[in-house]
């Protein structure tokens, strides 16, 4: 498989604080920059520093305290490595599979040899196989490399990029079922066709020989792809480093420098974790992993690399880095910004179809949607690359469309999340049902009278004062000058007086004088009555009293002639409400004369009867009302 090996640049950014707090422990105020002085002398400072590859430097890696890998490893069966498992755990630290049970990966049921290979895919196919020692590629054919690997081994060779996926090698060889089944070469990538001028990326089978003491320094994958590796034969022993931001910070300074040969990386990290890998187990490298691997015996090994929905802006990351150094094109991953777009587009439609059945999207395919949606615009602006690729891919995409269609999506998940965040933070509401009155009882109708308990307070420190002052206060007495009337019985005056001196006398108290009398206790329900019963006013004799009826008589008599009415102007009325005019006789007291008074349909205020009439006329008059 394929790594990265030229010089990178130091200004590497990537953010994940999470990881840093699960796999650091290193203190935040450590800086991240470093020289080249700090760098060698954290090594050595001879002059004959060991080159990684070499065995001086091997033997000086082997003999390094590491924590064991059982910190960070999960352990899974192989039934339970699905999609389900990874949107419940994530991909963000290594799996180790102890067996290929359940992992539906494709193997020959009665094993494979190095010849099986050889036989499968060609002895005439040229390889490209690394020299540990000089750490420098070399090319032979698969034949030559075989012999070597069966003869006397005068250097140590490594074959790390036999990919197979176009020989007869890859009908009894495959990937496990989860690869399949998250790889955006095997979903999001159309289908081929004949007419492509882009073919699909093959990076998912490779077949990995290596001899004893071979060695591959710590590196990160090509285009941050995550990584699945089954040992057949042999064992493996590997030095893992969390893709934290001070390591892989760390990481970009030090594979720069022209000497990091000379370096050992693990030694400028807080944390590397070594575990090993023994035949018939599989491992799973998350997304940005540093790691180096040393071949503790002859290995006959299947991997491949894959692209996936849980770190993509990890993706982005290593890819950008690997644009940052000029890296070969043969260490990068074929068509990268590509299989972005495509992920993209595949995004889109299946977000849409679960938005519209009332479906919620995993947050893993939220943040993967947002780090394409920056990372896209970009790469089109930067050079007009991409939009030939996706004009000549299996299916022509219109990158602005995409574009809209990711920035769209991102919008209406937005919306639906502040939309959810303010149905939850809204007050809740309690609707409580009171029986109508019919169905209360007697004894819930009785209302228990509220019982208040008064505690009483304390006195302050100012009234505390204010009594200590009023008791201690001196209680002038009454002085009475005694009279010098000689008329005056001194003895019955001596009865009265409690006390005298010289030019003083001293009443006596009311109480004291009538001791048989005792005061009772307040009661406010007690009735308060007067000291003497409430005397009958006497009644005035010879009272006279007016008589109505005579006053009007005569008042009417005095007056002689009662002003004939006013005339009015006639008023039309219709005949059903017209009414009749009736004369009213009024009888006197003493005279049989009687009065004719006219009565209109409607009078004036104050002049509807007789009685007001008259008492009108009465007033204006001058005369005394008689009486009887």
């Amino acid at each position: 498989m394929a790594f990265i090996t030229p010089p990178s640049s130091p200004s590497y950014e990537f953010d994940r604080g999470a990881e840093d707090s699960e796999y650091c422990s290193h203190s935040s105020s450590s800086s991240d920059s470093f020289s080249d002085d700090d760098l060698q002398g954290s090594e050595s400072t001879d002059d004959n520093v060991p080159l990684s590859g070499t065995h001086a430097f091997i033997e000086k890696l082997l003999t390094r305290q590491y924590p064991s890998g059982d910190a960070i490893l999960r352990v899974a069966s192989g039934y339970e490595i699905n999609s389900d498992y990874f949107d419940q755990h994530g991909f963000e630290s290594p799996i180790l599979i102890p067996s290929i049970r359940g992992l539906n990966l494709t193997l020959p049921s009665d094993g494979i040899t190095i010849d099986d290979v050889l036989r499968l895919v060609g002895s005439d196919v040229m390889v490209s196989v690394i020299n540990v020692i000089e750490q420098e590629d070399e090319q032979m054919t698969l034949g030559e490399f075989v012999r070597y690997f069966k003869g006397f081994r005068m250097k140590t060779l490594n074959l790390l990029s036999l990919e197979f996926s176009q020989y007869p090698l890859s009908r009894v060889v495959g990937p496990p079922a989860i690869v399949k089944e998250i790889s955006w070469t095997c979903n999001a990538w159309p289908e081929q066709t004949p007419e492509s001028v882009i073919s699909r990326p093959n990076v998912a089978r490779y077949c990995l020989i290596s001899p004893e003491g071979a060695y591959t320094d710590f590196h990160v994958d090509f285009g941050g792809t995550a990584v699945w590796y089954h040992i057949v034969k042999g064992a493996k022993l590997f030095f893992l480093i969390p893709p934290t931001t001070a390591n892989l910070s760390t990481y970009e300074q030090w594979i720069r420098l022209p000497n990091r040969r000379e370096i050992m990386f693990s030694s400028l990290v807080s944390k590397c974790y070594k575990c090993q890998i023994k035949a018939g187990q599989t491992v799973f490298l998350p997304t940005g992993w540093i790691h180096a691997v040393y071949t503790m015996e002859d290995s006959l090994v299947f991997g491949g690399n894959f692209l996936h929905w849980y770190s993509v802006d990890r993706v982005i990351s290593v890819y950008e880095l690997e644009r940052r150094t000029n890296t070969p094109e043969k260490y990068l991953f074929p068509h990268l910004e590509l299989s972005c777009c495509y992920a993209a587009r595949r995004l889109v439609v299946e977000a849409t179809a679960v938005l519209a059945t009332g479906g919620c999207i995993l947050p893993h395919l939220i943040a993967a949607a947002r780090a394409l949606l920056n990372s896209i615009p970009k790469w089109l602006r930067r050079d007009d690359t991409l939009k030939e690729k996706l004009k000549l891919g299996p299916e022509p995409v219109n990158h602005s469309k995409l574009v809209s269609s990711l920035s769209k999506l991102l919008k209406r998940i937005d919306a639906d999340e502040a939309s959810q965040i303010e149905k939850e933070s809204a007050p809740l509401k309690i609707k409580i049902k009171v029986p109508p009155p019919s169905h209360i009882t007697e004894e819930r109708k009785t209302v228990k009278p509220l019982k208040i308990k008064l505690n009483s307070a304390k006195d302050s420190p100012q009234s505390k004062k204010a009594k200590s002052e009023f008791t201690q206060k001196k209680v002038t007495p009454i002085k009475i000058r005694l009279p010098t009337n000689p008329n005056i019985d001194e003895d019955a005056l001596l009865n009265d007086i409690s006390h005298k001196d010289s030019e003083f006398v001293y009443p006596l108290l009311e109480h004291e004088s009538a001791p048989d009398i005792k005061d009772k206790a307040y009661n406010p329900g007690s009735k308060i009555r007067g000291l003497k019963p409430r005397e009958k006013q006497p009644k005035r004799n010879k009272a006279k009293k007016i008589i109505p009826e005579l006053g009007i008589a005569i008042k009417s008599e005095e007056a002689k002639i009662i002003p004939p009415p006013k005339k009015e102007k006639p008023v039309v009325i219709p005949k059903e409400e017209s009414t009749i005019e009736k004369s009213t006789v009024l009888p006197t007291a003493k005279s049989s004369s009687s009065v004719m008074v006219t009565k209109c349909k409607k009078p004036r205020k104050g002049m509807a009867t007789v009685k007001q009439r008259l008492s009108k006329k009465l007033k204006m008059g001058t005369g005394h009302l008689p009486y009887v």
